[in-house]
């Protein structure tokens, strides 16, 4: 196929295969198009390649064996949804209403068999997707017809302005609800009437058709302004008349469109009495304008602007030219400079520069101006105004050379000087105040913004802010004499500088406080060398303070070598701070050898001090240094190294140390180690009382290494005493055995005393049938057994306290903890006392209703027994026990309040112990045995249940025993709120 070949896909409906293959035979003669032929042999079938193709045109047989051709047009009409269908209809007979029919239906030709040729063929298809193609656009103009009104009419309906449509006799022919706005009036009242018979004023009329005659007679547009009072006032409109024509060029309607622009004309009016406030204003305050065209260089200039140059008005000529002329020479080419840069960045002109007066003197003017640029972004015009501030730089200039005068001599000054502002932010700093604060750069004049100084204490702990001297200043103190302030400013670096701060507050007019001067001066090195002094006066009895208030060595022998290397290291580090050095290393020797058992040191790189101590350790002294050298540490001499040496490179721990004094560590001429100091000054010679200061750290660091030999016997002590204690846990193994082994006959005897008990009710409760002798000793029978059975639960008491106590010890007491109403235990244990002593008052007093805790109830029913039986023990038998049971946020205390002789201070302290009795305590009832466990058990009891116990009491007022435990609902460190839980150590 050429390039100048078009495709056409083509659908043949015919039910005859000789037609079909007769316009095959047609078509393929067509030399100018292309066909793609599709065949369908009913109508059905060709409906359903309808669907699936979109064929150019269909050649429709009109008789089809299933349809007919006018119900295959609708059926297609239907299919398609298009009101033009390209099919030419083809038929064998020549009915004239087949025809018709079909053209009705939507065909678009039609032709008889009999009398079709190829050219007739080709000529029906030609004009049918032609017909086709300009149907399809007839019904897109209409389409967009439509949409282009609508939208006319959305915009016009939703508009603010007043549009109309008049006709040749001057009616509305179209009104938008606007006018209903401004008028009052209904839309409906102005449709094909003239502005007369809606009821305007006749002049208002009579302008108005004066302009719609004019429009319709000239086909011109024509803008009118007029006046109308409305509703809201009186309002001012501009109307714009557009003619509409007709296709013959008619003007067949006007369209108008009518504006308010009341505020536009009072906006207007304002500005131009603004003009002429701001000329007046530009005179007075010795200011003029300029307009520059940039396109022709022309510069206007007001008379205001010539009278800054002393120039009559109209006389500046007006370029470009004439103004740079005018610029002092030395300031042009920044001038120029700064105008191009505006343009460019289409920014404000911004420019303070000097200019040639007419009577040759010199004046300074500040420039501004605005640019504005054409739609391609190219600057036109550049419009601003001239300022004359020669008095402003004058003094500018003599305040210039003041405030240059006092910065050099604040910036020669050697304290620091801070100027605050009302805050207390340091804004301005001279050179020690910036060299102080770490800031590089800046002059006193500059405006910084940087943090305050931290100032620390003697500990090191920042000030608090009412402290700080900012804040004294602020608050109107002068700080000065006596009232000054040392303190100290830690810098970023972590260095610390010592300062003795002064100052004084600005106030302003009225006496308020504007912000402060504060003068900082440097007393670092006065108070070193003071703090020297007073350290080799007190060096030894520190040092040896010190190592005193370190805790001896554990039982174990790595300890005892580790507790040993501490104190030999903090030694190092307390050597470097009475000294002054940057590090220090000691040498610890194995006795009789001079070889380095174990090494510390301090001040330098982890990495290469670790590496040095490590390659000296086991080695001997002469391999560490000359034999000169430890001759005279043998001797007892102070040896002063050169590390920077080949021979000591080893011990040249930073580029910079030099020089290292050794110093020897002899116990009774025995050389026991070596310490080493470094100086932290490269050029620092220390003074013989230094190094006698050096020596006598040496001395103490020999007792330190006898302190630890006597230390390891200590050691060996504690060792015996360790084999003391496995003596008595075996002990109390025993014990536990030996309580476990009673329980079983005492259970048994107090069953039986029970027994015996119950027998002896039962024959006194037929007293009738015995003598009257008989009944007496019975009772008397009865009584024995009851005193044996409270000797039975005491003893059983007795042993169970021996038992829980092996079980604490063993770390072996379970508790079976579960949801439990304390409230219920606790009267569970008042009345089995109340039962077994009825002789003592014992009441509840508290917090009513259910007290859920998670517990074990059966032993914090024991640990309120232990109290009870407690209090009823030292208590007279006609006092009052009181227990309480108290909500406290999320917890719960019970406490047991007796009227006892009470407990001292001392007591109290051990009350809880394990096997503690209160000696000299007189028992008021019931038996003073006990083995002083039970409250011991007690504690354990409670704490186990994330509780606590205590006791308050008084000498002769009674004491009163507490415990509390956490309330259900709070129970978040006790187990998982379950049914039940087991709890053991």
């Amino acid at each position: 196929m050429s390039q100048s070949q078009q495709c056409r896909q083509i659908l043949i409906v015919d039910d005859s295969p000789e037609d079909c293959v007769t316009i095959r035979r047609y078509l393929s003669r067509d030399q100018s198009m292309l066909y793609t032929i599709h065949e369908a042999h009913n109508g059905k079938q060709g409906l359903s390649l309808c669907q699936e193709v979109a064929f150019d045109c269909v050649l429709l047989d009109y008789n089809l064996p299933d349809m007919g051709g006018v119900v295959f047009l609708d059926r297609l009409h239907a299919l398609l949804n298009q009101p033009f269908l390209p099919v030419v209809v083809l038929t064998g007979g020549g009915s004239e209403m087949a025809a018709v029919e079909s053209m009705k239906s939507g065909a678009l030709d039609y032709v008889l068999k009999k009398q079709l040729t190829p050219e007739l063929l080709r000529h029906s298809i030609m004009n049918a997707t032609e017909k086709m193609r300009m149907q399809q656009q007839v019904e897109a103009q209409r389409i967009e017809l439509i949409r282009q009104r609508h939208a006319f009419q959305t915009l016009a309906e939703n508009a603010s302005d007043i549009i109309s449509r008049f006709d040749p006799a001057l009616r509305h022919l179209y009104v938008n609800p606007a006018v209903t706005k401004i008028t009052g009036l209904p839309v409906e009242a102005f449709l094909n009437k003239t502005k007369r018979e809606v009821g305007f004023p006749e002049d208002f009329c009579a302008r108005w058709e004066k302009n719609l005659h004019e429009v319709f007679s000239t086909g011109k547009i024509t803008q009118i302004e007029f006046n109308y009072s409305s509703p809201t006032g009186l309002r001012i409109f501009q109307a714009k008349l557009t003619p509409e024509f007709d296709s013959a060029g008619e003007v067949i309607s006007v369209l108008s469109i009518s504006r308010d622009v009341t505020e536009l004309k009072e906006t207007e009016a304002a500005l131009r009495e603004s003009d002429e406030r701001l000329r007046l204003a530009f005179s007075a305050a010795r200011m003029g304008t300029w307009d520059w065209n940039i396109k022709t260089g022309k510069d206007v200039w007001s008379e205001e602007m010539e009278a800054l140059l002393g120039m009559a008005p109209g006389t500046f000529s007006g370029t470009y030219e004439a103004f740079c002329d005018l610029v002092h020479p030395d300031d042009r080419a920044l001038v120029t400079a700064l105008l191009q840069q505006a343009l460019q960045q289409k920014s404000m002109f911004q420019a303070d520069f000097r200019m040639l007066h007419a009577d040759g003197s010199v004046r300074w003017l500040a420039a501004r101006g605005h640019a504005f640029y054409d739609n391609e972004g190219h600057p036109v015009r550049m419009i601003g105004v001239d300022l004359d501030i020669t008095e402003r730089k004058q003094s500018e200039q003599r305040a210039t050379e003041r405030a240059s005068e006092l910065e050099a001599f604040f910036e020669a000054i050697g304290d620091g000087l801070f100027i605050l502002d009302a805050q207390g932010n340091p804004v301005r700093l001279n050179r020690a105040a910036r060299s102080l604060m770490g800031v590089s750069t800046g002059m006193l004049s500059e405006r910084l913004s940087i943090p305050p100084p931290l100032f620390v204490d003697e500990q090191g702990r920042p000030l608090p802010d009412e402290q700080r001297p900012e804040a004294r200043l602020l608050r109107g103190e002068h700080l000065a004499g006596p009232t000054a302030a040392d303190m100290r400013l830690r810098r970023a670096t972590g260095f610390e500088v010592e300062l003795s701060v002064t100052g004084t507050p600005l106030l302003t007019e009225d006496g308020a406080v504007s912000g402060a001067i504060m003068v900082t001066h440097d007393v670092t090195r006065r108070r070193r060398l003071e703090r020297r002094t007073h350290a080799a006066l007190d060096a030894l009895l520190m040092m040896a303070k010190s190592l005193i208030s370190i805790e001896g060595p554990s039982v174990r022998t790595e300890q005892t070598e580790q507790t040993g290397r501490a104190v030999m290291q903090r030694l190092a580090e307390l050597t470097c701070r009475v000294l002054d050095c940057e590090g220090a290393l000691l040498f610890v020797l194995v006795p009789g050898t001079e070889k380095v058992e174990y090494s510390v040191g301090t001040g330098f790189d982890a990495s290469l001090l670790s590496s040095l101590l490590n390659r000296v350790q086991g080695m001997s002294l002469t391999d560490l240094f000359q034999l000169a050298a430890v001759r005279q540490l043998r001797e007892g001499g102070v040896v002063s190294l050169d590390v920077s040496q080949p021979s000591y490179h080893a011990y040249q721990l930073h580029p910079h140390l030099h020089r290292a004094i050794l110093a020897p560590l002899c116990l009774q001429s025995a050389l026991m180690g070596v310490v080493i100091v470094y100086p932290m000054d490269v050029y620092h010679r220390y003074l013989t009382e230094e190094v006698t200061l050096v020596a006598a750290v040496g001395q103490l660091a020999v007792l330190v290494i006898e302190r630890e030999r006597l230390l390891r016997e200590r050691e060996e002590a504690r060792v015996r005493e360790l084999t003391a204690l496995e003596t008595t846990r075996r002990i109390d193994d025993f014990i536990g055995i030996v309580s476990h082994e009673l329980k079983s006959p005492l259970t048994a005897v107090r069953a039986n005393v029970q027994l015996a008990r119950r027998q002896l009710n039962r024959i006194l409760s037929h007293q009738a049938e015995l003598g009257s002798g008989a009944v007496p000793d019975i009772a008397t029978i009865g009584n024995f057994l009851e005193r044996a059975e409270r000797q039975i639960m005491t003893q059983t008491r007795l042993v169970n306290d021996l038992v829980d106590s092996t079980r604490v010890r063993m770390e072996k007491l379970d508790l079976q903890v579960t949801r439990c109403d304390l409230r219920k235990v606790v009267q569970e244990a008042i009345e089995d006392q109340r039962q077994t002593s009825q002789k003592h008052a014992i009441q509840l007093r508290g917090t009513e209703g259910e007290v859920f805790v998670w517990a074990d109830a059966q032993r914090v029913g024991q640990v309120v027994t232990n109290y009870l039986s407690n209090a009823i023990k030292y208590s007279d038998e006609d006092t009052m026990i009181t227990v309480r049971l108290d909500r406290c946020d999320s917890a719960v205390r019970v406490s047991v309040c007796d009227q006892g002789p009470g407990l001292p201070l001392d007591v109290q302290q051990h009350i809880w112990d394990r096997f503690y009795r209160v000696p000299g305590v007189e028992v008021k009832s019931g038996t003073g045995v006990g083995l002083g466990l039970g409250l011991h058990i007690c504690r354990t009891i409670i704490e186990r249940q994330g509780g606590t116990v205590g006791v308050s009491s008084t000498l002769n007022q009674g004491s009163t025993f507490w415990f509390t435990l956490p309330l259900y609902a709070n129970a978040n460190e006790l187990p998982s709120k379950q049914e039940h839980t087991s709890i053991s150590n």
